[in-house]
């Protein structure tokens, strides 16, 4: 079964096309540009508000942010 089956694939629907931090990430060739290895589903019934990237040097992979409504 496909994730996509069970619900929205926001990463896809919002066209991200990476989601790794190349400034601090050491695996940064295993994944490259257009491949993200973070993956947000939701199910359809959530209304999406804002789906972002957080792009700040905290971590190897870039913060997801979503904000929705039930």
């Amino acid at each position: 079964m496909q994730f996509e089956e069970l619900g929205l694939n926001l990463t896809r629907n919002y066209s991200f096309t990476n989601t790794l931090n190349p400034d601090l990430h050491r695996a940064k060739h295993l994944f490259p540009e257009g491949i993200p290895c973070d993956q947000v589903i939701v199910d359809k019934r959530i209304e999406v508000i804002d789906f972002k990237i957080i792009t700040q040097n905290i971590s190897d992979h870039y913060g997801l942010s979503l904000t929705f409504k039930i």
